[in-house]
Formats: structure tokens, C-alpha cells, sequence
């Protein structure tokens, strides 16, 4: 065999080599995805989702966290930004201030709304 049937031959046979464990490495990878994917289906379903759908009460949250001002407004009483900054300011939107921000208590202002309207 001359030398360059030889060096194809040998590139050949380095070329199927490492295919082969490229394959194997690729396989590997599949695996490790699957339970992965296993993993966090599962923990989706003991967790429930990241982010809850709105709930189909009254009030749209089903947590008690804050939410900004103009989502509050939107999803509370449907009104525009500028609309629910305007309600603040009348003090129909209950707000705390973090650090330079206002936060709307999703409970507090639940409570707002029901004496609201065990007043009508």
C-alpha cells in the first residue's frame, strides 16, 4: 500500500471513530435531556405553574402579593395607566412606596373593593 492509500485508510478509520463517539456522546446528551425534561414536568406538577392563570372569582389574583399601579388599576377597576396614577392620587388605590416604587397590596385592595361595595 503506498503511503497515501495508507494515510485515507488511516483518516478513514479516525473519521468512523470518532462518528462513533460523537453518536455516543449525542445519545448521552438525549438522555440526560429526557430527564431533565422528566424533572421538571414533574416538579411543574407538584408546583403547579410559574405563573398562575387569573382566576375566574371576582378579583382576578389568586395570590396576595403586589402588583404595580397600573396593572392594578387595569385588572381591579379597568382602567388605563394613566387613569389608575390618577385613582392613586385620590386615594382609591391603596399603594405602598419600595424604595422609589409604588406597590398595590393585592389583599388591601381586595378589601377596598368589598367594603365598597357593602357600602352601595
Amino acid at each position: 500500500m503506498t503511503d497515501f492509500a495508507q494515510f485515507i485508510a488511516d483518516s478513514r478509520a479516525a473519521l468512523l471513530d470518532r462518528q462513533a463517539r460523537l453518536t455516543q456522546e449525542l445519545d448521552e446528551l438525549a438522555a440526560e435531556m429526557a430527564a431533565i425534561d422528566a424533572y421538571e414536568q414533574a416538579k411543574r406538577q407538584r408546583l403547579g405553574p410559574a405563573h398562575p392563570a387569573k382566576s375566574s372569582g371576582r378579583y382576578p389574583h389568586p395570590h396576595d402579593g403586589t402588583l404595580s399601579v397600573p396593572q392594578a388599576g387595569r385588572e381591579f377597576l379597568g382602567l388605563s395607566e394613566s387613569g389608575s396614577w390618577l385613582a392613586l392620587k385620590r386615594g382609591d388605590i391603596p399603594a405602598i412606596k419600595i424604595g422609589r416604587f409604588r406597590r398595590v397590596p393585592v389583599a388591601e385592595m381586595r378589601q377596598k373593593l368589598e367594603e365598597r361595595r357593602a357600602a352601595e
